[in-house]
């Protein structure tokens, strides 16, 4: 085996991808590693045959695997700096006259090197009037002739930066999670000599990518503990192309830099290699804690409530089935511990209980969020007794008036009016893969497809929130005018977002999920978070409290896990009453 490591001293990689400059490379590209080790050889005054001999036996091993860490991409801002061609001078001086001074010090060189005193005082001679040359004509080009005009005087001027024009220029740049990378050939028996040379060259390589990327390099005869985050290989359609090293790449940078000399536009003449991520996959989607049965109720009449009022259908829906379930409530309808006596204040349970949950149209072109059902969640984990007092209440409920009827009424709005629903077709939708719903009513025919446990629950990596979470701690002001505040909270949101999955059983740890914060609904049609700004015209979800009557911060995400997660994805304080309700989004399928 051999093995480079290349540590990131800034904690930080910035180069841009070579088809994309607005986007972040990573993993690093071992032939970047390879290009900065020639260059190191290169810059030296007499470059090392041995370590050439090196550096050819290197790009003969093909391509290496990669250990590193996860990347996080940090937002890429465009900055507005002054271009470093302005026009000083009043008049350009020739390069012919730079030319002369570099041919004569090359000369005295030779002659040095030859031990001719005779040639060598010549040479001398030569250099001196040529450099007395070139400051006389630099002097002359400076100087005023009393001849110059407005426009000559604003070129002088723009050697200041305060009056240099401004260009945009972007820096992508990825913040790993581990600050080394890895470089490793499994196979590949370097000689001592090679190792030698290799290590040497490594010691003076100071960047890689963007000069901001500093970094610190060495050979290593162990390697990394690790498995490989990235290895040769994988499907067109999955992979991820990456440049790398190839026999004859020295010779061709070498050619290159004749032609460019390191000032005109080019691109690395190496070798494109598809790479894939090694994982183990699992033999089943990972199961959330509220991942037991449905059972779901369809609004009928054609008459739907908004997506605003998400918690208010929630609450009522909840306080329906407390009122017709038996008395004192169980658990797993209130949601709180029994207390002996049946007084005083009741604890929150501390096991999962049952989540209603209202479903939205969402998740294509034409949804606006209109709530078509509601999903009474059970646990994975569900005793047949609490099963039989869900089933119970719902039974009650529906006797109060027709038996496949559910009346719901939310509370009265400003102007002091109730709104009233009908809520029928009762259904159960199993959590046992491959088992068919069963309608238990059917009154009515045709069923949305966002009505039913399937489309919430398949296996995805990538989910998407349609109803906003609301965090189970207060994460700062992500509406702060100030970019380094703003960016704190949304930190440290996302990682109370990631926490909310591990306890929702998505995840083993928060720094296996990727969370990016939103304000805005990452889905077309659906309202925005209340932690937004109040945007005239624009729809937002209602603030969320507890039952004690703690408001909670809310925000829409984006989540990506490492591994297939099965739905549903209920997350945050208020994943009991539909927020933290995800879509997954790995596929698009079509809804109605």
């Amino acid at each position: 085996m051999f093995a480079i490591a290349v540590e990131l001293l800034a904690g930080r990689y910035t180069a841009t991808q070579f088809n994309d400059r607005s986007q972040p490379e990573w993993p690093p590209h071992p032939a970047r590693l390879f290009s900065a080790l020639v260059a190191a050889w290169a810059d030296s005054e007499e470059p090392d045959p041995g370590e050439r001999a090196a550096l050819r036996w290197l790009e003969d091993q093909g391509a290496p695997d990669i250990h590193c860490g996860e990347d996080h991409w940090r937002t890429v801002v465009t900055h507005y700096v002054p271009v470093n061609d302005a026009t000083a001078l009043i008049r350009d001086v020739s390069s012919s006259t730079y030319e002369p001074v570099e041919s004569a010090r090359q000369a005295v060189a030779d002659a040095q090197r030859s031990g001719d005193e005779k040639a060598t005082q010549r040479a001398l001679v030569a250099l001196t009037k040529a450099e007395a040359k070139a400051v006389a004509d630099a002097a002359k080009a400076g100087a005023l002739t009393g001849h110059e005009t407005a426009s000559m005087a604003i070129g002088v001027l723009e050697v200041l930066p305060e009056n240099r024009g401004k260009q945009g220029r972007t820096y992508p740049t990825i913040i790993p999670d581990r600050p080394t990378v890895w470089f490793v050939w499994p196979t590949a028996q370097a000689s001592g000599q090679d190792r030698g040379a290799l290590d040497a060259l490594l010691g003076r390589v100071a960047r890689i990518g963007h000069s901001s990327t500093l970094v610190a390099c060495r050979c290593d005869e162990t390697g990394p503990e690790s498995k490989p985050a990235w290895v040769p290989g994988g499907s067109a359609g999955e992979a991820r192309r990456v440049r790398v090293p190839r026999t004859g790449l020295i010779d061709r940078l070498e050619l290159a830099f004749q032609m460019h000399h390191g000032e005109e536009p080019r691109t690395l003449p190496a070798g494109m290699v598809n790479y894939h991520q090694p994982r183990q996959a699992r033999t089943q989607a990972r199961r959330p804690r509220l991942g037991g049965d449905w059972y779901v109720l369809g609004f009928t009449e054609r008459k739907f409530p908004a997506a605003t009022q998400v918690l208010a259908v929630a609450r009522a829906t909840r306080n329906a089935l407390l009122t017709h379930g038996v008395q004192p409530s169980p658990e797993i309808l209130s949601g709180h511990q029994r207390q002996p006596g049946g007084s005083g204040p009741t604890p929150p349970l501390e096991r999962p209980h049952l989540a209603v949950v209202p479903l939205l149209n969402a998740g294509n072109p034409h949804s606006d969020g209109t709530i078509y059902g509601v999903a009474l969640v059970l646990p994975a984990e569900c005793p047949a007794e609490d099963r039989r007092a869900v089933e119970g209440a719902l039974r009650t409920w529906a006797t109060v008036g027709d038996h496949d009827e559910f009346k719901l009424t939310l509370p009265a709005r400003s102007d002091g009016r109730s709104a009233h629903y009908t809520l029928a077709d009762l259904g159960v939708d199993r959590s046992k893969a491959g088992s068919e719903p069963q309608w238990l009513n059917t009154a009515l025919t045709d069923r949305r497809k966002t009505t039913t446990r399937d489309y919430w629950c398949r296996p995805a990596k990538r989910w998407l929130t349609v109803t906003p979470i609301a965090l189970d701690r207060f994460p700062g002001n992500l509406r702060s005018p100030k970019p380094e505040a703003r960016d704190r909270a949304e930190a440290e949101a996302a990682a109370v977002v990631a926490r909310a999955c591990v306890n929702a059983g998505l995840a083993d740890r928060p720094e296996d999920v990727k969370v990016t914060i939103r304000l805005d609904a990452p889905l077309v049609g659906i309202p925005a978070s209340p932690a937004g700004r109040n945007t005239p015209g624009q729809r937002q979800f209602p603030g969320f409290q507890t039952g004690g009557g703690v408001p909670r911060a809310c925000v829409h995400a984006e989540i990506e896990f490492p591994e297939p997660v099965r739905g549903p994805v209920l997350i945050g304080a208020g994943r009991y009453l539909g927020y933290g309700l995800c879509l997954p989004r790995d596929q698009k399928p079509e809804a109605k």
